[in-house]
């Protein structure tokens, strides 16, 4: 127990002494932001708002469901107020894990990198604090290496912004990053008052190259909540606020070797730019959200309604003058949803549900020349299950099933290009683990998910160039059908009470069900990742 406390008290303050989430590239599977189920993602303050980032289809997240404890139902678990972790930790755990993976293959939109490998650190924990309070942490620290590397300047090229900044290299890359985060939270009578911080960086470089690049973006988040309980905290009524902000700033050098800049700008011909052996430009963000959740305990049942709203700002100024022309990018939005959990079996497995559904109206400015004209609105609809069988007679099992609808209208009144994509994915994984020997389990697992889409999209033929090769491809891959299959297995050993050492391993594999194809690319995309972890979880009392 001295070993978790001490771990996971480290990882805490890391968290809170360091002072978003575009994840592009750091991923253990095909999709970023997939590596952890929805529940222990939603709470970090550097959940990003405001803003749908596209990305390929997936058949499941990335780490074994039965590697993780079920699923927690909460308003900080699943509205991340802070102000809520008294009532809702009522145990202790860390998890420490080291892991690699690397993914590649011809299935990839034109701002994708052609192949990218990730070795990356993770550790989180919780807790139970004297005086009625509770803390969580958590730490990330990752090396991304993209080779052959991607066109794009940015981390997140494919966000809501029509603002993307691209070039004509290839050269590889190499990112380093480092995220912490942390949140606490104190109960004085029936209130309950917490705080989350969060602090995000990466640097990426090009690795040799007589066309060279240098990324640096640094994020930062907080969040504070108050919660009031009722019928001794069987019922809670909790509202909180969050803050965020970043900065992300691209240099390109011209060595040995001349290249071209694009600034896109929706889906117009921009052309390319040349420059004299420097080019500066910086993206700062900034995110604003409040919220409001219920919740409570009703019988057997845990159960949260909640609902927010968020407004998101993003500039974009070239630093090549005293007083440069400013571009801005800024979306309304807000979510709604609910969570629920159960037993199930006289208690012998547990059902989890949550649902959530989100939009954005999204709203460009250009300054030089002074112009208007494109405009985005878009909906998610996403629901999660999980059916979790707790360990009997030596067998344990998962069954999650998800579903992803996504609307996505973009206007550009100056191109003369308006887009419609409407996608939808089933998906269902489940996973089954055996003792085979005393302490020693064994785990496999198969996933699948199948993308349907349909769409208006303009024709490509009597576009230019630059949209017939960034922007055809990704368009006609989103109103393609697709199937994701993953595989996972994993081996845990509990060599004392509840603590663990284990090994997974996974392999996922993205196809293009399409039956012709002018711009998008043709074949798969693989990804594959092995990591090695350890987890503390002292026997409750």
């Amino acid at each position: 127990m001295a070993m978790s406390r001490l771990t996971f008290v480290a990882l805490f303050f890391f968290g809170l002494a360091a002072s978003n989430e575009s994840a592009s590239s750091q991923s253990l599977g095909i999709v970023p932001g997939r590596d952890l189920p929805d529940w222990l993602e939603t709470w970090s303050p550097l959940y990003r708002q405001g803003d749908f980032p596209r990305h390929l289809p997936s058949a499941s997240v990335a780490t074994p469901s039965l590697l993780l404890p079920v699923a927690k139902v909460g308003l900080f678990w699943d509205t991340r107020n802070p102000a809520a972790l008294p009532w809702e930790v009522d145990d202790q755990r860390s998890d420490i894990a080291v892991a690699h993976a690397s993914q590649d293959g011809p299935y990839r939109r034109p701002l994708d990198p052609a192949a990218s490998s990730v070795t990356q650190f993770y550790g989180m924990g919780w807790q139970r604090v004297p005086t009625q309070g509770a803390v969580v942490g958590r730490a990330t620290f990752d090396r991304n290496v993209q080779d052959p590397g991607s066109v794009s300047d940015v981390n997140e090229p494919y966000g809501s912004t029509p603002f993307v900044m691209t070039d004509t290299s290839t050269s590889a890359l190499r990112q380093t990053r480092a995220r912490l985060e942390g949140a606490g939270g104190w109960g004085v009578g029936q209130w309950g008052f917490g705080v989350a911080l969060g602090y995000d960086t990466r640097n990426t470089a090009t690795v040799a190259s007589p066309f060279a690049r240098r990324n640096r973006a640094v994020s930062s988040a907080g969040t504070v909540g108050i919660v009031r309980g009722f019928k001794d905290g069987k019922l809670k009524v909790g509202v909180r606020g969050t803050w965020s902000g970043g900065k992300e700033t691209v240099n390109l050098f011209e060595f040995a070797q001349e290249g071209f800049l694009y600034l896109l700008e929706g889906y117009r011909e921009v052309p390319g730019q040349d420059f004299i052996v420097t080019f500066q430009r910086q993206m700062t963000e900034e995110t604003r959200s409040v919220g409001a959740s219920v919740g409570g305990k009703t019988g057997t049942v845990k159960w949260v309604v909640f609902g927010d709203a968020a407004h998101f700002r993003q500039r974009l100024t070239s630093l090549q003058q005293d007083n440069p022309a400013t571009d801005l990018w800024a979306t309304t939005g807000g979510s709604g949803g609910l969570a629920f959990q159960f037993p199930l079996l006289r208690k012998r497995a547990t059902l989890t549900f949550n649902g959530r559904v989100a939009s954005l109206t999204g709203h460009a400015e250009q300054v030089l020349p002074p112009r208007t004209g494109f405009d985005a609105h878009e909906r998610v609809l996403d629901l999660h299950t999980e059916f979790r069988l707790a360990p009997t007679n030596d067998w344990t099992a998962a069954v999650n099933g998800s579903l992803l609808a996504e609307h996505r209208e973009r206007n550009d009144s100056i191109a003369k290009a308006s887009t419609i994509v409407d996608g939808i994915t089933p998906a269902i994984a489940v996973e089954i683990g055996r003792v085979i020997v005393q302490r020693l389990m064994i785990i496999g697992g198969y996933a699948i998910a199948g993308y349907t889409a349909s769409g208006t999209i303009p024709s490509a033929s009597s576009r230019g160039a630059l949209y017939k090769r960034v922007f055809a491809p990704e368009l006609e891959m989103a109103t393609s059908d697709s199937r994701s299959q993953a595989a996972s297995f994993a081996v845990r050993w509990q060599p004392h009470n509840a603590n663990a050492v284990w090994i997974a391993g996974r392999y996922e594999r993205l196809d293009s069900q399409a039956q012709t194809a002018t711009f998008a690319p043709i074949g798969g995309r693989n990804a594959k990742s092995i990591w090695l972890g350890v987890t503390l979880a002292p026997p409750r009392r």
